[in-house]
């Protein structure tokens, strides 16, 4: 249950970001068409906060291997 946990959780944050490139896209597409700076510069700052988010979750993911999730024991 937990890895299926894990894999959907994965695949939810995946379809959030393609969701959230894709609008972004949009306003930026309609912000060109119809010339205007405001709409431009909002789906501009919604592709860098997105950028962000896809690198959090790229680090977390590789460090989310099969036994990361088990205890360890460090002995200095």
């Amino acid at each position: 249950m937990r890895e299926r946990t894990h894999l959907d959780t994965g695949i939810t944050r995946y379809r959030d970001l393609e969701r959230g490139v894709e609008d972004a896209v949009t306003l930026i597409e309609l912000g060109v068409a119809e010339e205007d700076a405001d709409t431009l510069k909002e789906g501009e700052e919604n592709l860098v906060r997105l950028r962000k988010i896809a690198r959090q979750h790229e680090l977390e993911s590789l460090l989310s291997g099969e036994a990361d999730a088990n205890d360890c024991y460090l002995e200095i």
